[in-house]
């Protein structure tokens, strides 16, 4: 398990922990994301839109990166 601290440019600040194989340090394709702060609304969209929160983190650009970071070829 790794934990690091991720901020927005706007300051919302999260906690990710991304799991591992404990025997080898491999990264096995999972991550919490617990944001320290914010509404309950999708994070990091349109503030045009409804149930949004344009001050991130962009869950949508962080799904489309966790895919392709654990998507094997």
């Amino acid at each position: 398990m790794n934990n690091r601290q991720h901020s927005t440019d706007l300051g919302r600040k999260s906690t990710i922990t991304a799991y591992t194989n404990e025997s080898n340090s491999e990264f096995i394709g999972c991550e919490y994301w617990k944001l320290t702060e914010g509404v309950h609304a999708w994070s990091g969209g349109d503030v045009a839109c409804t149930f949004t929160d344009a001050e991130g983190p962009d869950a949508s650009a962080e799904m489309i990166r966790f895919f392709s970071d654990t998507t094997s070829s």
